[in-house]
């Protein structure tokens, strides 16, 4: 919610975590940032460790909505993993 410019900030904050932030907050700037590539199509044809970037997505999100804490660094991973083969 809010303003165009609240948005950009709230995302902003988001894919720039604290140095030190935890593991949940590092997942989501991952996340995020695997979000955009796919919403802007730069993922399609691609797979990271046999996974499709919706299939990271959707495990990434199922942790964080479930609380699996044990796996956000698993998830994080793969979101990081998948972020990285385009270049883009």
């Amino acid at each position: 919610t809010g303003t165009q410019n609240q948005k950009f900030q709230q995302a902003l904050n988001i894919l720039n975590p604290p140095w030190r932030s935890n593991m949940e907050a590092k997942l989501k700037a991952h996340l995020l940032a695997l979000w955009l590539n796919y919403v802007a199509g730069w993922t399609e044809g691609y797979k990271y460790k046999g996974m499709t970037a919706w299939q990271i997505i959707q495990g990434s999100e199922n942790a964080l909505l479930n609380n699996q804490t044990g796996m956000y660094e698993y998830w994080k991973n793969m979101c990081d993993g998948f972020n990285n083969l385009g270049g883009w």
